[in-house]
């Protein structure tokens, strides 16, 4: 949300994402087994940040079957996923962050 307009608009017009049937075809293309490249292709992990108040680190990115784009978070042994779109960054955000920014303006 704080990544200027053009950026986001650039990072779209470059092919981040393409629409085809509703999903972000290129990201699926781009699955190593169950993995999605294209998320940590754009966004520099690991990097920590606070979920709930709790610090946690980002490992990974991945995309469910469902579609959804998610950062898996670790802490004390145990990891979750959350949805990128839901994810509070740090500050300052990490490198590739408005690959972030561009999914949600792509998505409306």
């Amino acid at each position: 949300a704080n990544t200027p307009r053009l950026l986001v608009n650039e990072t779209i017009r470059n092919g981040t994402f393409r629409m085809v049937g509703g999903r972000a075809r290129r990201a699926e293309r781009q699955l190593s087994g169950r993995r999605n490249r294209a998320g940590t292709r754009h966004l520099e992990v690991p990097f920590g940040t606070k979920v709930l108040g709790v610090d946690v680190l980002v490992e990974d990115i991945d995309l469910k079957e469902d579609g959804a784009i998610v950062a898996i978070c670790v802490r004390g042994g145990f990891s979750q996923a959350i949805r990128v779109l839901d994810l509070p960054l740090p500050t300052p955000p990490p490198a590739g962050a408005e690959w972030i920014d561009a999914y949600h303006h792509w998505l409306g």
